[in-house]
Formats: C-alpha cells, structure tokens, sequence
C-alpha cells in the first residue's frame, strides 16, 4: 500500500523550481522511472483530494483518500499567553514555494504585527526585509508553538500544501485560518465560518478582519481529522481490496 503525500515534488508540480528546463532528459529518465515504481503498489491511498488528482494526472491511476491524522487533543487545552499580542502567525519552513517573502512584504505594508516559527534557507533574506513588527520566533518546542498559536488572531497560510495539518491544529485550537483558495487547506476550511480563503493576500487579510468567528464551531470542525477517525478509514481502506 502506498500512503502517498504526493508524486515525487521535484518531478512533476515543482520540476521547474529543481532546474526542470535545464536539464530536461534527466527529468524525463526520472518521471518514466517513477511512473514505472508507481505500478507497484497495490493500491494507492492519498492524503487529499489534491494529491488524488496529481496521482490520475501525473501516473494515470486512481486512488482512494484518507486525511491524514491530526492530534486535535493537544490543541484543545489551555497553554499560557506569549509576550506577544494582536498578532497573526506563521509556522512553517522558511522556503521559496510556501511564499514567506510575499507574507512579509504584505506585513510590512500594512504594519500589523506577524510571529514567524519556523527555519529555512530563506531565513537570513527574510530577516533583512521584514520591519521590527514582524518576530522570527525560529523552532520553538511544541508547548510554545502552541502558546503562540493559541493568542494569535489567526493562522496565514497562503501556499498551495498537499494537505496542511498546522491549519487543522489551529482550528482544534478555535483560531481561523486565512489560506489560499488552492491545495490541501481549500479542502479542510470552510470559508466564511472556519476561516478566510482567497486568491489575494492582503485583500484576504482585510476582508479577515471584518469577521467574527465562533472558536467553538472551528474546534468541533477540527474534530473530524482526529487520530481516531484516521485508524477506521485508513484500515477500512486497506481491506478493501477492490
């Protein structure tokens, strides 16, 4: 059984980022490669309607879906408040495709304040550009993420992700998200009620901020990624063999 977070990146949606264009019949060795180890499993079981569709695209083959599992308890409790306030937050790696740039250049324009957890190679250009309102928190253990995550107005996740758990943490800890209409978070918020989503940052950020959401109604939506809820459909899924 494949459990697939998705076809091989470098491969095929993010190819061009790899050097795709420059070394063409390398790429193209690789993806005849890869269709061929596709074929080996008996079946495919994909972690989002996303990564479904990249599988039928890019190897030609169904797949079933099984969300991946979320520890929903944990953000369901209470953790102190952080030095910071009124602030919106970032976690993730620090990398070219989950445009971090563009998340602080619209920070920096609108003068709100932004906590950044997480590490890449893009930190050190990040840094440079960001002004003093927006905090690089770095890799923080998991009860301090949480600290920050849980007092933060709301959780800006505006990249295309396969899937995206820290989306689904933040609504078990009752904070909205604002995401990109696109990929694994356009599946797992509902706009309007659980969170923003849209095709423009600070568009989205400002319409965000004329909304109220009910924490309650984002908790109990996070409830259904759950690890319990993983177990039963993922076994359920692996004994189907049709």
């Amino acid at each position: 059984i494949n459990y697939c977070l998705t076809p091989t990146r470098f491969l095929w949606n993010h190819a061009r980022l790899y050097g795709a264009d420059r070394y063409g019949p390398l790429f193209e060795y690789l993806k005849s490669w890869d269709k061929v180890a596709s074929r080996r499993p008996d079946k495919i079981i994909s972690i989002s309607k996303t990564v479904q569709s990249r599988v039928k695209e890019y190897y030609g083959l169904e797949s079933d879906v099984v969300y991946p599992p979320v520890d929903v308890d944990a953000h369901q409790q209470e953790y102190p408040k952080p030095p910071l306030t009124n602030f919106f937050i970032y976690i993730g790696r620090l990398v070219t495709y989950k445009q971090v740039q563009v998340l602080v250049e619209v920070f920096n324009e609108l003068k709100w304040p932004l906590a950044i957890i997480g590490m890449g190679d893009m930190e050190n250009k990040l840094k440079e550009i960001a002004l003093s309102h927006i905090v690089f928190l770095g890799q923080l253990s998991d009860p301090e993420m949480n600290s920050y995550l849980h007092h933060s107005r709301g959780l800006v996740f505006f990249h295309e992700e396969d899937f995206g758990i820290v989306p689904v943490e933040a609504m078990a800890a009752g904070i909205p998200v604002i995401g990109l209409n696109k990929g694994g978070v356009a599946e797992t918020v509902i706009h309007g009620k659980t969170g923003y989503l849209g095709d423009n940052l600070k568009q989205s950020l400002l319409e965000f901020v004329k909304m109220e959401f009910n924490p309650q109604i984002l908790r109990n939506h996070a409830r259904q990624f759950d690890k319990d809820r993983f177990k039963k459909e993922f076994l359920l899924h692996c004994t189907d063999r049709s």
